[in-house]
């Protein structure tokens, strides 16, 4: 139901966005690193660990992350989904 209700209607713009930017990810997404938590008023961040997983390697994202700046939110910037709504520990490429 979070799935539903929550995080997918939040990623829906983000992603057409990503969509354009990339030219329907012919070209890689690019993401300023410096960016992360950019508008947070909440100060409660965590950090979080994600394993990625794509066809050609397995690698550990660290991410901070709060209620204004959630994971998935951060994740799908960089171009991939994340694999839980909340805080997610996998992620795959889009």
């Amino acid at each position: 139901k979070r799935w539903r209700d929550n995080v997918i209607p939040s990623l829906t713009r983000p992603y057409l966005a990503l969509l354009s930017q990339t030219r329907s990810f012919c070209n890689a997404p690019t993401f300023d690193d410096s960016r992360k938590n950019t508008g947070c008023a909440c100060g409660l961040g965590r950090k979080l660990m994600v394993t990625s997983v794509s066809f050609f390697s397995i690698e550990n994202i660290n991410i901070l992350w709060c209620k204004c700046q959630p994971a998935a939110l951060q994740l799908l910037h960089r171009g991939i989904f994340p694999c839980s709504p909340v805080a997610p520990t996998l992620r795959i490429n889009i």
